[in-house]
């Protein structure tokens, strides 16, 4: 988990400084859609994950099994995955110009924080959705 923690912050941070690539007719507002869409996709992957995790431990009578578990762990692996890729998609869609357009980046800490700001948010909710299957 620290990895993905490091590689999402660096890819937001990084990105804002130099972009790799921006869609050529990304707007500012196509790339605050795209945030919004990139939270809620990562919310309802890891809510169905936390879902099938338990309905396959409450099939197996609550027994962990090696099966359980590689699947939660693929599971998971593959969500960690999208978080990354989504959030290179995310600020490839413009989201980095929203925040150089806006006064954020003229107050310090602010323009790196709303550039992680996706990010962040999605790891909470993935954690607090997928917090039940692991507890």
């Amino acid at each position: 988990m620290p990895i993905l923690v490091l590689l999402g912050l660096g890819v937001s941070l990084s990105w804002l400084q130099q972009p790799l690539w921006v869609l050529p007719s990304a707007s500012r507002w196509d790339g605050l859609s795209a945030a919004v869409a990139y939270v809620a996709i990562t919310a309802a992957l890891s809510g169905l994950c936390g879902r099938l995790s338990l309905l396959w431990a409450r099939r197996a009578g609550g027994e962990i099994s090696r099966t359980l578990l590689r699947r939660h762990n693929a599971m998971g692996l593959a969500i960690q995955g999208w978080m990354i890729l989504g959030l290179v998609g995310v600020m490839g869609c413009g989201y980095r110009e929203l925040i150089v357009a806006s006064a954020l980046v003229r107050v310090p800490l602010m323009g790196e924080l709303a550039a992680a700001g996706p990010f962040v948010a999605a790891l909470i909710l993935h954690w607090l959705l997928e917090y039940p299957s692991t507890a």
